[in-house]
């Protein structure tokens, strides 16, 4: 897991926690098409977190090890949210098992 920062021109920066850089891509690009928000250009970059400060770096550390992904925002009186993705794919297990008619069992 990873902390990315997103840059787009002209707006605030956005954080994102996620397994890889194009995985921080479409969570962001999901993100901000569900509040109306087009992006012509935008930069990814890997933030570390031992730049972040203290209470801020054993959040997102915790966000790691419960394997959260998601729009990462943070609050200097409540700490460190995530907004989860809109859409999460399906594991094996979650996957419905289909009858030979095609329905789910």
């Amino acid at each position: 897991m990873h902390l990315y920062e997103i840059n787009s021109s002209g707006d605030h920066l956005v954080h994102v926690v996620a397994h890889s850089p194009q995985e921080a891509v479409d969570l962001f690009v999901t993100w901000s098409a569900a509040n109306d928000r087009v992006h012509s250009s935008f930069t990814v970059d890997d933030l570390p977190i031992d730049t972040l400060r203290p209470e801020q770096h054993e959040q997102v550390r915790r966000a790691f090890s419960a394997g959260l992904v998601g729009i990462a925002h943070f609050d200097e009186e409540i700490g460190w949210t995530f907004s989860p993705p809109i859409w999460q794919p399906l594991g094996d297990e979650e996957m419905p098992h289909l009858s030979s008619r095609g329905g789910a069992v």
